[in-house]
């Protein structure tokens, strides 16, 4: 079994009142598929409705997208790379 690799991803949530929300993160590559929904950890609690709307072609390691997690968790107040932080939705 190969071990996971991870891409950058842009998610879009839309929000009340026709805005949207942004983010980016580093994704797992099995759900970083353009127009894949998905849901995102945040404050311990699963966020639903993000939806993957551009996807980076370069993959980097689980390694690697946990020290990328950890250096900016420090700067953000939710998770973004991680094992346990994206799931496909339910």
């Amino acid at each position: 079994m190969s071990n996971p690799t991870y891409q950058q991803v842009k998610l879009t949530k839309a929000v009340e009142g026709g805005g949207h929300m942004e983010d980016v993160a580093y994704i797992p590559s099995r759900l970083a598929v353009d127009g894949q929904v998905i849901k995102i950890k945040k404050d311990g609690e699963w966020d639903d409705g993000w939806t993957v709307t551009n996807v980076s072609p370069e993959k980097i390691s689980e390694e690697k997208a946990n020290a990328l997690h950890t250096h900016w968790s420090a700067f953000r107040g939710y998770e973004h790379a991680g094992r346990s932080s994206y799931k496909e939705k339910a």
